[in-house]
């Protein structure tokens, strides 16, 4: 049983470090936004605001940047955690196939970061295109969409550079709207969203 549990902590483990990218890209968007909105304020065809004002040219791009910084600290990190993920895996004797997949999320080309810091916030413009649809304000919650927008474009986007095993795909579908939601608690309390979800 242990062991079962040990091999799942550093499934769940691996399955978060291959995605923060997209976290602190999601994440830091809202703090490097303001100015222009992406859309430039204009409708689609259902005389809708395309995005809405809180989705800023600035926020895309400084979000994009920050979870690119972010691979490449992870880069510059990961022999260190390559060493001790590996010894976790030879002392408990973990599958063999969880060895092939840490290497392959630890070590996190540049271009990965960048795509997953890319499709999370593709994602999200997508998830913030549905809600006009949908008649949400800004700020309004949409429950799955505000959560899985963007998980689900970020992986569709870092899946061309390292595909990953269904298992870390579900962790990751299951885990984010969890941290989805303490984050913008957390964003709330510390006065960088005017809503707590």
């Amino acid at each position: 049983m242990a062991d079962v549990l040990s091999e799942f902590a550093v499934m769940l483990f691996l399955s978060v470090y291959y995605i923060i990218p997209a976290y602190v890209a999601n994440g830091l968007a809202v703090v490097t936004g303001g100015g222009q909105p992406i859309d430039l304020g204009r409708n689609f065809i259902d005389g809708k605001r395309i995005f809405g004002d809180g989705k800023t040219i600035r926020g895309f791009i400084g979000g994009v940047i920050c979870g690119f910084l972010a691979g490449v600290i992870q880069l510059f990190v990961a022999p260190y955690l390559n060493g001790f993920i590996q010894q976790l895996i030879t002392v408990y004797a973990f599958n063999p196939v969880i060895s092939v997949q840490a290497q392959l999320i630890i070590y996190t080309p540049p271009l990965r970061a960048f795509l997953l810091s890319l499709g999370g916030l593709t994602g999200d413009l997508v998830g913030s295109f549905i809600k006009r649809r949908l008649n949400l304000e800004r700020g309004k919650p949409a429950p799955f969409i505000d959560q899985l927008d963007f998980i689900c474009f970020a992986i569709l986007f870092g899946y061309f550079i390292t595909p990953i095993n269904i298992e870390y795909l579900i962790i990751l579908i299951v885990l984010t709207p969890i941290i989805h939601l303490l984050a913008n608690i957390a964003a709330y309390y510390l006065k960088l969203k005017n809503v707590p979800w």
